[in-house]
């Protein structure tokens, strides 16, 4: 219980720097620094900075100039530090669980950027599956069997995007899907692949559903499938017996 709390702390702090680190960078900021108000450039104090709190305590409004700060930001710290919490939740302290920790943080960056900024970086798929590597390493598996399964997903949904360009003369998927189906494949095992992508694009398509239903003007724009791919492949890590089971459902 107690590395469950110190999990969701740990991950709500974290979110918070994952999204001032990836906006920075974004904008071409240095790093350093301390945090200010995106609307009157005012620095923000201590307590305005904690994770979910500050945000309650301001009441989602900035205590200087009164702007709006977006929900989106404690919702996305409550949320990791839950993911965190429930990653922790029954385990014990080792270098293997730190670096899955670690990739967990790596995709829900990923997620993130590709939900606000329609961007993958390739660093930090790199620097997910340089995590998970090195936890393959320390546990003693073989890295044959995810590195065969990075090459079937990354290959498999190359040609599915050629595929849907040749087809629709459009562009339909990025090329980060591309980059973010082999890293999941990875993490993953090319036998969840299948069910991964299945009940991500599901997923999307009931989300286009609502939005079609809220909007009588339909969609005005083009949705991010790299959020909901990492999404359903977090729960697949999370509760692995949900892949194999519907693995062997369709099979």
């Amino acid at each position: 219980m107690t590395l469950a709390l110190l999990g969701f702390a740990l991950g709500t702090v974290w979110a918070s720097f994952t999204q001032a680190a990836l906006g920075r960078i974004a904008q071409g900021q240095s790093l350093g620094g301390w945090s200010q108000c995106d609307h009157c450039q005012t620095r923000l104090g201590p307590l305005e900075l904690v994770p979910v709190v500050g945000w309650l305590w301001l009441k989602g409004r900035c205590r200087h100039c009164q702007g709006g700060i977006a929900v989106q930001y404690p919702l996305f710290e409550f949320c990791n530090g839950l993911l965190l919490a429930l990653a922790v939740w029954g385990q014990t302290p080792a270098w293997p669980l730190l670096l899955q920790l670690l990739v967990l943080q790596g995709l829900i960056a990923l997620a993130y950027e590709d939900a606000v900024r329609g961007e993958v970086p390739l660093f930090l798929v790199f620097f997910c599956l340089l995590a998970a590597g090195a936890k393959i390493y320390l546990t003693g598996s073989d890295l044959l069997h995810p590195l065969t399964s990075l090459l079937w997903g990354a290959g498999g949904m190359f040609w599915i995007r050629t595929l849907y360009f040749y087809v629709r003369g459009q562009e339909g998927l990025g090329e980060g899907d591309v980059s973010l189906l082999g890293l999941l494949g990875f993490l993953l095992g090319a036998e969840a692949l299948i069910p991964l992508v299945f009940v991500a694009s599901l997923a999307a398509a009931l989300f286009s559903l609502l939005q079609l239903a809220r909007n009588t003007k339909g969609l005005q724009s083009q949705i991010a499938f790299g959020p909901w791919l990492i999404g359903t492949g977090l729960v697949f890590l999370l509760f692995p017996a949900i892949p194999r089971g519907l693995a062997l459902g369709a099979g």
